[in-house]
């Protein structure tokens, strides 16, 4: 949620978000007879979801192991580059390797790897006064 927060006040509100299903944004438990029997009702939204739900942004979960693998590629290389990165500068605070990752690692991999959209409008909107955002 620290994340989202930090991410919608710098770049505004986006129209969707594009996640995987895992239990932080989607329930995913196996319903069992014993809640069936119990209510019968759906197991409640995450906190996640029900924020960005509130918000009206609208999520796309993947469902595809070829949608997962691409983001999960990301991470997995973000990871380990960073990790060297941040000992090639010897970096050792959290305070430090935000500082570089904001000024110097984030700039330089979007100038490697970011493409031109093909529609230039942003897909975000400024969060209003009427929005349910603290």
């Amino acid at each position: 949620m620290k994340v989202l927060d930090g991410f919608f006040r710098q770049k505004g509100l986006p129209v969707c978000i594009y996640l995987d299903q895992d239990s932080k944004f989607n329930t995913q438990r196996h319903q069992g007879i014993h809640y069936n029997l119990k209510n019968d009702q759906p197991y409640p939204d995450t906190q996640i979801k029900r924020a960005l739900s509130e918000l009206g942004i609208t999520l796309i979960y993947a469902s595809s192991p070829q949608a997962k693998g691409r983001i999960e590629r990301d991470f997995q290389t973000l990871q380990d580059r960073l990790i060297n990165e941040l000992r090639l500068h010897n970096i050792t605070t959290i305070s430090g390797a935000n500082h570089y990752l904001k000024e110097e690692f984030i700039p330089k991999w979007n100038r490697r790897f970011a493409r031109e959209p093909k529609v230039k409008e942003p897909a975000y909107r400024d969060i209003l006064k009427g929005d349910k955002f603290k």
